[in-house]
């Protein structure tokens, strides 16, 4: 249980670092060269472990592209941009939503049907946003976009669709067509890596212009890289084989706490009502659909 506990702190670490990081450099610049790298160190892993470097089917191609599109360029850049306004812990608890956008996806895509439990639990999740997302800072209400939702918190809840449909598209190529993970990962770094470096060129100025300060750019985005690419992608993999996907994802709710204490311990910051009210109420509904879950795997094994 403490190898699950660690990945959290991972997970949530990501969200602080990635805040801290857009001080020294734009968003979608930090997000192309974090996965170039990432992709080229976790590529080079896999040669070394195989020997070669496996080929995707041309017929598959078009998923891996999608995946480097939505789930790498379009997610983390998109991440990064809303954490300029909105606070780490508030982003990674809208992160949270996301198995009850894959259960939507899912439905969508797969016509998977919601059992009574579970639709019941994901509109408690629904109902429980509202405290955190009324509760805006003077800079999310001068960018106010649809409602009482500000724009950046609307680009994080994009992005955690985007990030829902590469968990399953991810996982279309690894069970149906048996691909190695670490691979269909490596390769979409890199084509997410290279179309965010193109998106940044295109909105946010040249490469120069896009780092702010050389050094603690290096320093932050390195850290980064450790943080999110190196440690927390290989850590989700190795529990997978320990642990069942249903649960990792249930243990995943408590990734906000984490990032709480974390942003505390970086500038002092003090979780809001809103905050607070949330976790409790999602937890309800995350519990309850989960709890369905495991009885339906139960009932299906």
């Amino acid at each position: 249980m403490y190898d699950l506990l660690i990945m959290c702190a991972f997970s949530a670490a990501t969200f602080v670092v990635g805040k801290i990081s857009i001080a020294y450099g734009a968003p979608f610049c930090i997000t192309g060269v974090q996965m170039l790298i990432g992709g080229m160190l976790l590529m080079a892993y896999v040669y070394y472990k195989n020997g070669r470097l496996p080929v995707i089917e041309r017929e598959h191609c078009w998923l891996v592209l999608q995946i480097g599109i939505f789930y790498i360029a379009l997610s983390y850049g998109g991440d990064l941009w809303a954490l300029q306004y909105v606070s780490a812990a508030k982003g990674s608890m809208i992160y949270a939503s996301s198995p009850f956008v894959t259960a939507l996806i899912s439905l969508a895509l797969f016509g998977e049907w919601l059992t009574r439990k579970k639709t019941i639990g994901l509109c408690i999740g629904i109902i429980g946003y509202l405290p955190l997302l009324v509760q805006d800072t003077p800079t999310e209400q001068a960018l106010s976009a649809v409602g009482f939702l500000s724009l950046p918190e609307l680009v994080f809840f994009v992005t955690v669709v985007f990030t829902a449909y590469g968990y399953v598209l991810i996982s279309q190529l690894v069970k149906r067509y048996r691909y190695d993970p670490q691979v269909i990962t490596g390769v979409s770094m890199l084509v997410g890596g290279a179309l965010a470096l193109f998106i940044s060129f295109v909105t946010e100025g040249s490469f120069e212009s896009t780092i702010y300060d050389f050094w603690p750019f290096v320093y932050w985005v390195g850290l980064l890289i450790l943080v999110s690419n190196v440690v927390g992608m290989n850590l989700y993999s190795v529990m997978l084989k320990r642990y069942s996907a249903t649960f990792i994802s249930f243990v995943g709710f408590i990734a906000p706490v984490f990032t709480v204490a974390f942003e505390w311990f970086a500038y002092e910051a003090v979780p809001s009502f809103g905050f607070c009210a949330t976790m409790a109420i999602v937890f309800v509904g995350i519990y309850l659909f989960y709890q369905e879950e495991l009885r339906l795997n139960h009932i299906a094994g």
